[in-house]
């Protein structure tokens, strides 16, 4: 009797003793072995093996419940979804037949991802993107399909015999991986992914990385939303080192009128020909060289660095010299930045491994920074030259070390003759010239953009006022639909009249279950998407967006169909909100119609008892937090605002009449809306400096970190209307 004890303790440990942390070890082997346990066996092998199954099952139940689900409840209240994913696996081990993961806590997993190559059968490998030391994980053979991974930023590797490897560095989930949420998105951006074309591997050469053919939004300030589609080209995978540009001085680059062909050499604003300008091109000690060395070479230990201190014709002449090309400015971003950046951020990614240490450049080989596909240090460490005019001089792009981390996603102006010794450069081949050819034009310089605008007096806020002034009555409201089948709200659809142009306009409440009327609404305005894409209202999900907390926690979220949004969308509109400088007249017209929608929106919650139409709160997001906030110090109604991945510039002179305590949430690597127009906007804003907050996250332009954003929105606005009550809650 004692050695079946011992056999079934033995099975119990070896079952459960992989990780010598389990709690549930030591008191599942107890159960069994106690002497009390003892004198309960039963003699037989039936008895035996259920007694063990009892044991095992008993401490892994004590397992979960006492590690493992607290450990996956604390890594998904850091938003640490990977670490979450990995207990998950373990849990799932131990219960594969069984999921025994709360619901509530499964936003640690994206949806099931597809991934296509052509050729098929390639290996697919991956990692968490930060892991750049890790171990790659193998993960199955293309077309991989139906698998689900950690919803954040991953690396994948993929090989096939014969073939260049392809690298894949995207967020989770997000288009390339054909899981994204968001299809008003997919339709924004062009349509699905098709298969990725791997490149034969003799036409990939050394030091250089493939980047397939596809569509893209670029993650770069100042560029339109708009897809651009780019056939595929080589980059090269780090910048330029000492020693290779040390290859081109020794080989007489500097004295070989052949490699300065066609350039216009300006310095300091004078036009001088190619023998006065290599004179001037020479480093510390008046030999040819970058402006960084000395005695026609670089400093001694600083061979594999990237070489800085040239100007933009001596990386032109370079490219000359290898046979390639600067990159174009699309090209740099579409190697940079995953085509969904705007909606599946892998920025944050990016900027906490790039080299942004303030102190000195990394090595090129170094394997942090990774680019979209493979391609390192395009954030950070050197500045890199682009190949497009800007203005009268050019552009760098990526920021260095030395600068804040903001820069990554901007352009920055240069003299064509700068020579910095913050200036580096990677050079591409474009396997269609062709295209190249598309994306090299001159990019407009904007003269005046930032000169601030004066904040609007009380006159002219009388006289806008006027215009947008509305009647009030006969709204005419229609409850169309109620939906009750969730849990946690329940959803109305509800219509009325605009009044203008005999319009109506439908929104949708999300009513909150298990609270007490009245509820505080929350007004939300939604991104550029839904303005110029074909979406549909009664698609939304406020988990999409990560709003479903709202009613969740006791507030009625309210998501109305503002005027040219949803279905009441038409193309004179996509051209505004994509360039509202072209359509001026009209986009006046539409935000006197977007304050009218805003106003008698609130005039229907004083209708309804079960609304507080004296809490009424206002929620940008994107396109809500900016152009449309054009409307908003219209409704003195409005009590709060928060605002979400905004920005603005200092152009905007209404911003000072509004005046409402206001939130802001941003990503520091916002493309869209970099720090300094987040800026802009907050400090014009006229709210009362203890009645504003900004926070800037480590994040893109979206998803915000889930947990901080909660936190940030439920704290502001129970400080300013109140935490809402549960229903049979004390008072």
């Amino acid at each position: 009797q004692d050695e079946i004890t011992r056999e079934i303790s033995a099975t119990i440990a070896a079952q459960l003793e992989t990780d010598a942390s389990d709690e549930a070890t030591p008191e599942a082997v107890s159960k069994v072995s106690a002497p009390g346990g003892r004198r309960r066996l039963i003699w037989g092998t039936i008895s035996v093996a259920t007694l063990a199954l009892t044991g095992y099952l008993g401490g892994v139940y004590l397992w979960v419940n006492r590690t493992a689900l607290p450990d996956l409840r604390e890594a998904v209240s850091r938003d640490d979804n990977l670490g979450a994913w990995r207990v998950a696996e373990r849990v799932r081990g131990v219960f594969p037949l069984m999921d025994i993961i709360p619901d509530e806590l499964k936003m640690f997993e994206a949806p099931p991802i597809f991934l296509e190559t052509n050729p098929e059968e390639a290996e697919v490998y991956w990692r968490g993107y930060e892991e750049v030391e890790a171990p790659w994980v193998y993960l199955g053979q293309t077309p991989i399909q139906g698998v689900s991974l950690p919803a954040t930023a991953l690396s994948f590797r993929i090989e096939k015999e014969g073939y260049a490897p392809l690298f894949l560095n995207d967020a989770n989930p997000s288009l390339q991986l054909s899981n994204h949420p968001f299809p008003d998105f997919e339709d924004m951006y062009g349509g699905g992914r098709e298969a990725f074309d791997l490149l034969p591997e003799q036409d990939l050469p050394a030091g250089m990385v493939y980047v397939p053919t596809g569509q893209f939004l670029p993650a770069m300030a100042g560029f339109a939303l708009e897809a651009l589609s780019v056939e595929a080209f080589l980059i090269d995978r780090s910048e330029v080192s000492n020693l290779e540009f040390k290859e081109f001085v020794d080989a007489g680059g500097y004295s070989d009128p052949s490699f300065w062909v066609g350039l216009e050499f300006n310095f300091e604003g004078e036009l001088v020909d190619w023998e006065n300008a290599s004179a001037l091109m020479i480093d510390a000690t008046g030999q040819p060289g970058p402006a960084t060395w000395e005695f026609g070479s670089y400093k001694p230990g600083t061979d594999d660095h990237p070489v800085t201190g040239i100007s933009w014709y001596e990386a032109t002449a370079y490219a000359q010299f290898r046979g390639k090309s600067l990159p174009t400015i699309t090209h740099w971003a579409r190697a940079a930045y995953p085509p969904s950046e705007i909606a599946a951020s892998l920025m944050p990614s990016i900027v906490a491994t790039s080299n942004f240490d303030r102190e000195t450049l990394h090595p090129v080989a170094s394997t942090h920074g990774g680019g979209a596909y493979g391609s390192v240090h395009q954030a950070g460490n050197a500045r890199e030259w682009i190949l497009n005019a800007w203005g009268q001089g050019g552009m760098t792009a990526g920021g260095s070390y030395s600068e804040p981390t903001y820069f990554t996603t901007l352009s920055q102006f240069q003299p064509h003759s700068n020579r910095s010794d913050l200036n580096g450069f990677r050079l591409v081949k474009l396997l269609d010239e062709e295209d190249g050819a598309s994306f090299s034009e001159p990019v407009p310089r904007t003269a005046g953009s930032n000169v601030p605008a004066e904040p609007m007096s009380d006159e002219t806020y009388g006289v806008i006022s006027a215009q947008f002034a509305y009647s009030p009555t006969n709204l005419e409201p229609e409850i169309l639909e109620v939906d009750e089948s969730g849990n946690q709200w329940t959803k109305e659809t509800v219509r009325i009249s605009t009044g203008y142009e005999a319009e109506s306009m439908e929104f949708m409440i999300y009513m909150p279950k298990g609270f007490d009327p009245p509820y505080q609404p929350v007004i939300y305005s939604p991104g550029v998407n839904v303005y110029n894409t074909d979406s549909q209202l009664s698609n939304f999900d406020p988990s999409d967006y990560l709003f479903d907390f709202l009613p969740v926690s006791g507030r009625a979220l309210v998501v109305p169909a503002f005027d040219g949004s949803y279905e009441r969308r038409d193309a004179q509109l996509s051209r505004v909100a994509q360039t509202p400088a072209a359509a001026n007249r009209a986009l006046i017209e539409r935000r006197v119609h977007w304050r009218i929608d805003l106003g008698r929106l609130i005039d229907y919650f004083t209708l309804r008892p079960d609304l507080d139409h004296e809490k009424a709160i206002y929620l940008g997001f994107s396109y809500g937090a900016s152009a449309f906030l054009a409307s908003v110090p219209f409704e003195s109604r409005i009590k709060n605002i928060v605002l979400i991945s905004g920005g603005g510039m200092r152009t905007l002179g209404y911003l000072n009449r509004i005046v409402q305590p206001t939130l802001m949430l941003n990503g520091s690597g916002d493309y869209v809306f970099p720090v300094r127009s987040q800026e802009s906007l907050f400090e014009r804003l006229g709210t009362p400096a203890e009645d504003k907050r900004h926070v800037i996250m480590s994040a893109g332009h979206f998803p915000l970190p889930r947990n901080q954003m909660v936190g940030e929105i439920s704290d502001w606005l129970d400080k300013y209307l109140g935490r809402p009550a549960r229903s049979g809650a004390a008072n």
